[in-house]
């Protein structure tokens, strides 16, 4: 690496790599060139918003530029080299690249790539675009390309959380609060009694993957002969009642609205001898409609039960929302301490073209996938080396499973024939299976059904504190649309600044109320989680009467989103006498 003069006498590096040698700035004139790549890489969406990420600082023309350029926009910078960064911080006044909106500089190798991705996306709201130094791309393609493809992987992650925060954040709140009276007079699965009659014994997690239908005659098989346990989770249960078929138990958490009719066959049929395991969050629609016995799981967004039962939901014990229930109960089949645990029908990618294994038909989703859900997939590995089409969802899945099968570190089979590859989860026929492991009848006792798993002798003590914290709320609210409104109406520059450390005061008193904590924040938690970042940034500019003007628009958005909340959220809990 050489420090040279360009024509216009300003600094300029010079690398060599192999044969070659690569200039890291323009030979003739770096500042023009720094305007240039702005201008090429920040895209036509860009906006005060945006926070750019630059890969490759060099000599820093460009991150200069930038910072003069838009004075608003956080940013963020990546430097492989650390032999490139002591060069430049020898060269340059660091204040001409480091100011009040840099959020995060990577030097060198102290961070993986994952690190850095996770790092940058971290909680992200807005838009974020890629700077990345021309002669970078030839210097650390490999570097780069990684970080373009966690970076992409990432953001779709991302989108994918908002919209299923988005999407159940009132339905999660709403079934809690309404499956509360089956809670409290349901057995939990994980209480102890469970665990001596599950402890050592070989379940089958039954899912509804296309390849369930080749495992079919092996698990009559095994259920004829009680070789194991058989879950069904989701719609695997129309696959094995088409082929009469009964599991031990039906396990579900889905709090979606249309969850019910995943178990319209069986409750048509009146098979109501089936244990059903729900999540405490399920949609509510299902419980209503099931006749059979009910055993539940306290699941990681029930804050109903979290709240009125106190210490007495064990927070080891909560099983944490996941992509799919296929992961939840392998959560509860770990805490019960079963083994081996065996997956059959866990596709986590297509076959067949479908989407479900034969049995499995519903009037609102399609079994047989469309040529452009199939031109969109991704590819993934199977069990045999092979490429097959996956999705993202599916994606997400194995990695859940992957991460609690490194957690739990039982054994662990996988059945599932041209299945995805999950790591820790090997792949093993059923038949092999059967001769290997389930060599011996097991003896099912009876579940108990009239356990008692909770103390209610507090019930009406909480619900009192929790009347109280309501009406707390409530006051607290008033204070925020009056102070709101002062604002709207002020013009002197000294009071909006008094006014805006009062409005800000009195939103970090209402998140400690327990009515909003517990409730509210979890109903509009998107919403709630953009404004705290849009409050931050505004919090940076120095023009009261620009902050004025960005506070009244946000919370004048928030304000109506949080009352529609607030109204929805208190009928259901005065219904059901939460209040």
């Amino acid at each position: 690496m050489e420090v040279l003069e360009t024509r216009n006498n300003q600094d300029t590096l010079k690398v060599k790599l192999d044969d070659r040698e690569l200039f890291i700035h323009s030979s003739y004139n770096p500042e023009r060139e720094a305007q240039q790549i702005l201008k090429k890489e920040l895209t036509e969406d860009f906006n005060s918003d945006s926070h750019v990420v630059f890969f490759g600082l060099g000599l820093g023309y460009h991150v200069s530029q930038f910072t003069k350029q838009y004075q608003q926009n956080s940013y963020s910078i990546i430097e492989p080299s650390l032999e490139i960064f002591n060069v430049t911080s020898d060269l340059i006044q660091l204040e001409d690249v480091f100011n009040k909106n840099v959020v995060h500089l990577f030097v060198g190798e102290m961070y993986s790539i994952t690190q850095m991705v996770n790092q940058i996306y971290k909680e992200s709201t807005t838009k974020i675009e890629i700077v990345i130094l021309p002669t970078y791309k030839q210097l650390f393609s490999k570097l780069l390309s990684e970080f373009l493809s966690e970076s992409k992987n990432k953001i779709r992650q991302h989108r994918s959380m908002l919209a299923t925060n988005y999407r159940f954040q009132f339905n999660w709140i709403e079934n809690s609060i309404k499956n509360h009276k089956r809670v409290i007079n349901t057995p939990n699965i994980l209480d102890d009694d469970f665990k001596r009659i599950f402890k050592d014994k070989p379940v089958m997690i039954v899912s509804a993957g296309p390849s369930l239908s080749d495992d079919i005659e092996s698990l009559r098989y095994i259920k004829e002969n009680c070789l194991g346990y058989i879950f069904s989770v989701g719609s695997a249960i129309n696959t094995l009642v088409e082929y009469n078929i009964l599991p031990d138990a039906v396990f579900s958490f889905d709090p979606g609205e249309k969850n019910h009719l995943v178990f319209e066959k069986m409750i048509n049929n009146n098979m109501d001898s089936i244990p059903l395991v729900f999540g405490s969050s399920v949609g509510y629609q299902l419980l209503d409609n099931y006749r059979g016995p009910k055993y539940h799981f306290i699941t990681s967004q029930d804050y109903t039960s979290r709240l009125l039962l106190g210490d007495q939901v064990n927070v080891d014990e909560l099983i944490l929302d996941s992509p799919s229930i296929a992961v939840m109960t392998f959560q509860i089949v770990n805490k019960l301490g079963m083994s081996p645990v065996i997956f059959a029908g866990q596709n986590l990618g297509y076959l067949y073209n479908r989407r479900y294994a034969k049995g499995v038909e519903y009037n609102f989703i399609d079994s047989e996938l469309t040529e452009q859900e199939v031109s969109r997939a991704e590819d993934v590995k199977d069990v045999y080396g092979n490429n097959i089409k996956t999705t993202m969802s599916f994606n997400m899945m194995r990695k859940s499973l992957e991460l609690f099968a490194e957690h739990f570190k039982g054994e662990y089979y996988n059945t599932t024939k041209g299945g995805a590859d999950i790591k820790g989860i090997p792949f093993k026929t059923i038949e092999k299976i059967i001769k290997e492991h389930l060599r011996k009848s097991i003896d099912k006792k009876t579940w108990p059904s009239n356990l008692a798993s909770y103390d209610l002798s507090k019930q009406e003590e909480k619900k009192k504190e929790l009347l109280l914290s309501y009406e707390s709320y409530i006051e607290g609210k008033s204070r925020l649309e009056y102070t709101f409104d002062k604002i709207k109406n002020e013009t002197g520059k000294k009071k909006l600044e008094k006014l805006f450390t009062k409005i800000d005061d009195e939103l970090t008193r209402f998140e400690k109320n327990d009515f909003f904590k517990q409730f509210i924040v979890q109903v509009i938690r998107v919403e709630h989680d953009l404004l705290i970042q849009k409050i931050n940034k505004t919090a940076k500019k120095e023009d009261t009467l620009d902050k004025k003007k960005d506070i009244v628009q946000m919370f004048k958005h928030y304000l109506d989103i949080l009352q529609k909340a607030s109204n929805k959220l208190v009928e259901v809990a005065k219904k059901e006498a939460i209040i």
